[in-house]
């Protein structure tokens, strides 16, 4: 009977053993993440390819640990947009193979970012001259300033305006300066 018994089991452990098919996966590497540019609503991230890889998947945790961005991607960056001035968030990032593959999902990478602060703009004080039947106005370059809005009253009704920085005097290039043949100086 005891020989039977060790038969017996001998032939089931033969037959439920595992095959040599049977494909065992291994994770992919954990992806490197690394900060890009940033400014003050927005954050680059950057990682190097995973072997094996076909896509990513990330999440951007604010600092109360709510997802506010997310997705999948193929590619090994992304610029997060509409963030906070002065927030620090958190990206997760982790590789997924091809179904077939003998990879499985990667442990998921961690990064910290903070975004920039806002840079206070100090107000320019411009200056008048009258000439040619009209006034010119002119002030002097605000550093980080991207464009610069006025207004001025003509006969009582106010009038306004915008000039971009890439409009400045070819000859005093740290001054902007705006013409209006309608502009009066007021006295008093």
């Amino acid at each position: 009977m005891g020989m039977l018994l060790m038969a017996a089991f001998l032939l089931a452990t033969t037959f439920t053993a595992c095959s040599s098919d049977d494909v065992v996966k291994t994770q992919l590497e954990t992806p490197a993440v690394t900060e890009g540019s940033k400014t003050v609503s927005s954050l680059a991230f950057n990682w190097q390819p995973v072997a094996g890889a076909s896509q990513y998947a990330y999440e951007l945790y604010d600092a109360d640990e709510k997802v506010v961005q997310g997705g999948v991607t193929a590619a090994t960056s992304v610029v997060t947009t509409g963030l906070k001035p002065s927030s620090t968030y958190t990206l997760k990032v982790w590789a997924y193979s091809p179904l077939n593959s003998d990879k499985t999902t990667s442990p998921i990478a961690t990064l910290k970012a903070t975004t920039n602060a806002k840079t206070p703009l100090v107000k320019p004080t411009p200056t008048a001259e009258t000439g040619n039947g009209g006034v010119t106005i002119s002030w002097p370059a605000v550093e980080h300033a991207d464009y610069y809005k006025y207004s001025y009253t003509v006969d009582g009704e106010v009038k306004t305006g915008s000039v971009g920085n890439q409009q400045c005097d070819p000859y005093r290039p740290a001054y902007r300066r705006i013409y209006h043949p309608d502009y009066r100086i007021e006295q008093r």
